[in-house]
């Protein structure tokens, strides 16, 4: 897929940024076939939310208990739980591994006292991006 994107940049179809560690594709707006770049990218908005959707509900089933909430950030997975869980961070970096995405995210376990007393870390409250579970941030 990088390997597409890449060509359709060379043909000044979609224009790239960096945003964290990660790239952001737009469609070139002057182009003829903007209209069709234009419905695909919003159509991979829909795969976005359906991906990560997906890694909550399997996170959920293996650790029921010890998921309070996720957010995703354009670089990072965030995972809040009552205490600092390794095991959700290994599961889910294991799931993303299994999708082809382990380059483009972090996974970050956050404890849920850190982040209703000291409101860190701040990305996760200012950063957009979609959030499951508890509506915090």
């Amino acid at each position: 897929m990088r390997n597409s994107l890449e060509d359709l940049c060379h043909k000044h179809l979609i224009f790239r940024r960096k945003r964290g560690r990660a790239y952001v594709y737009f469609p070139n707006e002057d182009h003829i076939l903007y209209p069709l770049l234009k419905r695909f990218f919003g159509q991979l908005d829909g795969l976005y939310e359906s991906l990560y959707g997906d890694l909550e509900q399997r996170a959920r089933e293996h650790f029921r208990e010890n998921l309070v909430g996720m957010k995703v950030t354009l670089s990072t997975l965030y995972c809040i739980t009552p205490n600092d869980s390794h095991h959700l961070r290994r599961f889910l970096e294991e799931c993303l591994h299994q999708k082809g995405l382990t380059r483009l995210f972090n996974v970050e376990v956050v404890p849920y006292p850190r982040v209703k007393e000291q409101r860190h870390p701040p990305e996760l409250f200012t950063a957009p991006g979609p959030s499951y579970g508890n509506p915090i941030f």
